[in-house]
């Protein structure tokens, strides 16, 4: 039986690739500048943040092992909230408004 092949193998299709690799290069970085230039240029630049720490005390236990665990709870919580608040991240985005 005859096999039914084009010819065309990878070795062509690569061969043909890299004959024109100015023009991919072209393309791509005239894309990429027009993406640049779009965002740079037309998109508004405002951004917009707010922070706040947010503090809830939990309802009263009964028992004295459940109150000291959820008073350790909100402890870690609100330590967790005070490292983001004061992240460096958090206090740049801060300083440009």
């Amino acid at each position: 039986m005859k096999e039914n092949t084009t010819g065309r193998t990878l070795r062509d299709f690569t061969r043909v690739l890299f004959q024109r690799w100015m023009l991919l290069v072209l393309i791509v970085g005239v894309g990429t500048a027009g993406t640049w230039a779009f965002c740079r240029f037309w998109l508004p630049q405002q951004y917009r943040s707010k922070i706040s720490l947010i503090i809830s005390k939990p309802a009263t236990a009964n028992k004295d092992s459940e109150r000291a665990k959820t008073e350790h709870n909100l402890a870690f919580q609100i330590r967790a909230q005070q490292q983001i608040v004061m992240s460096d991240l958090v206090l740049a985005r801060q300083s440009h408004r």
